[in-house]
């Protein structure tokens, strides 16, 4: 990311340009994972928690797969059944999917 990009902030699709990318250090030009930083906008648009920010409308899907990791003494053999539910900003389930470990 860089002084002068245009960032879509998700879910919300609102539009703003980085206008400063601020460290402790100071100001830099540009910016990349994982660096901390902080980015003062051109516009003040609602940025919460769990948004997203980024150059690119992010794809949008119904499906995905994923490595897990069990956390838990119990084994996670056959049997245990687990329920993976995201939730968009009002905290209403948007997807929930159930699958054996």
């Amino acid at each position: 990311m860089r002084v002068g990009d245009r960032i879509i902030a998700s879910p919300s699709g609102r539009t703003a340009r980085v206008s400063r990318i601020v460290t402790f250090d100071g100001d830099l030009d540009y910016a990349y994972a994982p660096m901390s930083v902080t980015l003062t906008l051109d516009d003040e648009i609602d940025i919460s928690r769990g948004d997203t920010l980024s150059l690119e409308p992010p794809t949008v899907g119904t499906e995905f797969e994923a490595d897990v990791v069990w956390m838990d003494e119990r084994h996670a053999g056959p049997g245990p059944r687990v329920r993976d539910q995201a939730v968009d900003q009002n905290r209403q389930p948007r997807a929930s999917t159930t699958g054996s470990c």
